[in-house]
């Protein structure tokens, strides 16, 4: 008799575990990003993002335009790490805890890992490596697509935790700029 109460309760136990498990990989995806602030740009520059693709899933990553425009009166030329030059945000940013990247949208989408479970995620991202430079006239916009992807390796179980991540970076001697997402 004590026996059998003994395997119910580790057969129970198992069977809650486990459950707990698959409810957490279900209940996170699809997760949606969500724009939670934008910095002004720093002087003379302005910078507009606009929410393309908002849903993380199994297979697609979230993607938004990022634009930036020269509103001063002379050029406006900064550098950053990269392959690919004349972007409004350089080619690869990692949030401030290493948990997110965002980066070209092509190229996000060529590294994405094959995911049976859980969001789409790369395993790490691989960008050219560089320096380049952005220039602006006056009065000159130029805007890029970006994809936001998780980083496979730095974070617990199939997807990014439903929380805000930061991304900025900074723009030469005109200071730096970000902005805030949110994944729910």
């Amino acid at each position: 008799m004590d026996r059998r109460r003994f395997l119910a309760g580790v057969g129970g136990s198992c069977f809650a575990v486990t459950s707990g498990c698959l409810a957490i990989d279900a209940r996170e995806t699809p997760m949606v990003l969500s724009l939670v602030s934008v910095d002004r740009g720093p002087e003379p520059l302005s910078f507009e993002i606009d929410l393309r693709e908002e849903t993380l899933t199994e297979t697609r990553a979230p993607t938004l335009d990022i634009a930036v425009t020269n509103r001063g009166k002379k050029s406006a030329k900064w550098e950053y790490g990269g392959g690919v030059g004349n972007l409004p945000f350089p080619q690869r940013v990692y949030s401030a805890d290493d948990r997110l990247v965002i980066g070209l949208e092509k190229e996000v989408e060529s590294q994405l890992r094959d995911t049976s479970r859980g969001c789409a995620r790369l395993e790490h991202f691989v960008a050219a490596n560089g320096i380049q430079h952005t220039s602006l006239e006056p009065d000159e916009t130029i805007r890029n697509r970006y994809a936001v992807a998780g980083i496979g390796g730095n974070f617990n179980g199939v997807c990014p935790e439903p929380t805000t991540y930061r991304m900025e970076e900074q723009l030469g001697d005109y200071g730096e700029w970000g902005f805030t997402i949110k994944l729910d």
